[in-house]
């Protein structure tokens, strides 16, 4: 028996024990999409089969600026980081506070936000990698906005 994948000149020869025959295909470098796969016997019958690979596995997602728990001052502030997928990063979302904003560059991204408009305390970041078929990772970090010299004590009710 031969195997066959999308009409390749190149086929696979399978061994078939008790009218069984089996091939694992690894497609980790294969296009995503429709697929036909035939089998044709040594008396020239053939079978065909098509098969949809889909992308299943979410982008990887790391903040490299700020730290999380950073203090920080009223200024610019530069958040950036690393994503990569295993076909490709379509882009990176940045929201602070509920306002979002589409970061610069895909695997190596960065924003810079001036922070100025923000009230002195907490803040969380959040980052959205999206790659090509749609799929996200999502990670965040929070800060503290603080001013020279001030001290943050907690507050007793």
């Amino acid at each position: 028996m031969t195997l066959t994948i999308d009409q390749n000149l190149s086929t696979v020869q399978l061994t078939v024990e008790d009218g069984v025959w089996s091939y694992v295909w690894n497609t980790t470098r294969e296009s995503l999409g429709l697929h036909q796969i035939t089998i044709t016997t040594p008396k020239n019958i053939s079978d065909e089969r098509f098969i949809l690979l889909l992308d299943a596995i979410p982008p990887s997602l790391s903040i490299e600026t700020p730290v999380d728990g950073a203090i920080l001052e009223h200024g610019i502030l530069t958040i950036s980081g690393y994503s990569s997928d295993n076909h490709a990063i379509d882009h990176v979302e940045i929201t602070l506070d509920n306002q979002t904003r589409q970061a610069s560059g895909t695997t190596t991204w960065s924003l810079s936000w001036d922070t100025s408009v923000f009230p002195l305390g907490g803040h969380i970041i959040s980052i959205k990698a999206v790659d090509t078929q749609g799929l996200i990772s999502i990670k965040a970090c929070s800060f503290v906005l603080n001013e020279s010299d001030h001290t943050w004590n907690p507050q007793i009710n």
